[in-house]
């Protein structure tokens, strides 16, 4: 009769406040528009139990649901708030939410230990979500739908994901991070081609691929994932942390962008694993600030998200420096052209005549100089007459400078 009497005192009420744990068996919570239920306990439904939650449900403790269905039934505009201290979404059977938002101290953890699907919103606020080995879907596609601050989601076990629904080509962000990073956040945004519809799932591993067992990944790899097995063009992979990034469904290729802090690391590409070793995925680095991260690598217009373990890594690359200009138009060497460039956004060259003034400074250089100056005053004014140049090259601030002698000539 306890529960009974808590479905017909919320018809005629706007808010109720229990102290204690709700059961539900063989019946039925009904929360109207516009009402307020805030439960001190936790909620457990089994056998056929059920919730039709058209107002608000604020939860101290835990949610489990043995009812043999989705427990939240009407899948109307209501909104089901955690705001406990830790919590747990457990049970045989899935729960379905429309909102879902957690508050509590600063990185208290909710916990899925059952798949779990939200169906318009969810505000991560400072918490927590750690799926576990679990997948959390987030089905409305809208960029709208997802709210965190100082949060992120968080997959300690392979096979757990953060599932988000696409249907724009807009950035859609997964704030995946770990408690034993600084910051927590080490965050991937996922950029469709096309605004067809898409499921894509992520999940962050706070431990290197190496040491990586617990289970199997979304693609069917098992780890751990060895980062001596790569390809030689590929250095030093990351090994503190990694991600699985997957597209569940979909056709799309996209752009997949990960964060991170350059105290991780000289990181210059992402290395994916396919099959038996590391291969390089040809990311773009990129300076960057989100979320407190300073770096940022592209893949571009990528459909391989099958294959689906990425970690950071170096390249094996050789700075080749040319020692001739000739900018007569031909087509060949009229640009004092830099190989590798591209992985050294943050280089800087400055160039000196043989009297030793200064005459170009660029950072960073994008392998444009063709015998002009940007210094203001050096002898020879803009365009600069042929003869021998020599310059100072810094590939980036924990690399030494290059040095060298440019012969350049003219028509």
């Amino acid at each position: 009769m306890r529960v009974l009497l808590f479905i017909v005192i919320l018809t005629f009420v706007h808010k109720l406040s229990i102290a204690q744990d709700i059961t539900l068996v063989n019946s039925e919570l009904t929360v109207q528009s516009g009402a307020v239920i805030t439960i001190q306990g936790g909620v457990k439904a089994e056998s056929n139990g059920r919730i039709d939650n058209s107002g608000e449900i604020q939860i101290r403790n835990d949610i489990e649901n043995n009812s043999g269905g989705v427990l939240f039934t009407n899948q109307n505009a209501g909104e089901v708030l955690l705001y406990g201290n830790n919590q747990e979404i457990l049970g045989i059977d899935s729960t379905v939410f429309y909102n879902l938002y957690f508050s509590g101290n600063t990185l208290d953890e909710k916990s899925f230990l059952t798949s779990a699907s939200i169906l318009n919103e969810l505000d991560i606020n400072n918490q927590i979500l750690e799926t576990n080995v679990n997948k959390v879907y987030l089905l409305n596609p809208s960029l709208n739908s997802l709210f965190v601050d100082q949060g992120f989601i968080s997959s300690n076990t392979l096979g757990g994901y953060f599932v988000r629904a696409t249907n724009s080509s807009n950035e859609y962000l997964f704030p995946t991070g770990a408690t034993n990073l600084s910051p927590n956040h080490r965050v991937v945004l996922i950029t469709p081609d096309d605004n067809s519809t898409n499921l894509f799932q992520v999940r962050l591993s706070n431990i290197g691929s190496s040491m990586d067992n617990s289970g199997t990944s979304a693609s069917g790899a098992t780890g751990p994932f060895d980062i001596n097995l790569k390809t030689n063009d590929l250095g030093e992979i990351n090994n503190a942390y990694y991600h699985n990034i997957h597209q569940l469904s979909g056709n799309s290729s996209a752009e997949i962008k990960l964060f991170w802090n350059v105290t991780d690391g000289n990181f210059k590409t992402i290395a994916q694993w396919r099959g038996t070793q590391f291969y390089d995925a040809l990311a773009d680095l990129e300076l960057d600030n989100y979320f407190n991260l300073d770096r940022a690598l592209s893949i571009k217009n990528y459909t391989q998200i099958q294959d689906d373990v990425f970690a950071l890594a170096d390249v094996n690359i050789e700075i080749n420096i040319p020692n001739g200009v000739s900018a007569n138009n031909d087509g060949i060497n009229d640009l004092f052209y830099i190989e590798s460039l591209e992985y050294y956004p943050n280089n800087s060259l400055t160039i000196f005549n043989r009297w030793g003034d200064e005459v170009f400074s660029a950072q960073p250089y994008e392998n444009d100089w063709s015998g002009q100056s940007n210094v203001q005053g050096a002898i020879g004014g803009d365009d600069l007459p042929a003869g021998t140049y020599y310059y100072l090259f810094k590939p980036d601030d924990e690399s030494e400078v290059l040095k060298g002698f440019i012969e350049f000539k003219k028509k």
